[in-house]
């Protein structure tokens, strides 16, 4: 039973506001072997998935409505502390940046993030788990370090 985590593909739920983002994501993790397991729209959503779907990772949106990321970050950390949370959001203000660290979130991203960034950042959080990215993205884009 321990080693079900392990054994299990690396299972991911996305919540951000816009549409275009979700799918671009989840089509993204999907090509590189990674299974999505949730896509939402709203804080109170992902919070939802974060207990119900139990997600190893969650690409979190700073800027959502219902519940903002960082009060939706603080409910995810709090009932779910194992949960890897990616922030990602489009504001520059360093305190939203700061307050998601003390949080607990594990990455921050700009929205305008490269792709390659984002699969690279995806595969150290795996890596630390244990885990790799055997396969890689079939949309032309290559991870910037091979091994």
């Amino acid at each position: 039973m321990s080693n079900y985590k392990e054994k299990r593909a690396i299972r991911v739920l996305i919540a951000s506001e816009y549409q275009f983002m979700r799918q671009s994501l989840k089509l993204l993790l999907e090509r590189a072997g990674i299974e999505v397991v949730g896509v939402t729209a709203g804080g109170l959503k992902a919070v939802d998935g974060a207990t119900r779907l139990d997600p190893d990772v969650i690409l979190l949106d700073m800027g959502m409505n219902e519940l903002n990321g960082l009060a939706a970050l603080s409910i995810i950390k709090t009932k779910q502390p194992k949960i890897d949370v990616f922030v990602f959001g489009s504001d520059e203000n360093n305190f939203y940046w700061d307050r998601a660290r003390e949080l607990g979130a594990t990455s921050f991203t700009p929205k305008d993030v490269d792709p390659h960034e984002l699969f690279t950042a995806i595969g150290e959080i795996l890596s630390k788990m244990g885990r790799c990215l055997e396969a890689r993205p079939k949309t032309g884009l290559q991870d910037p370090n091979p091994r």
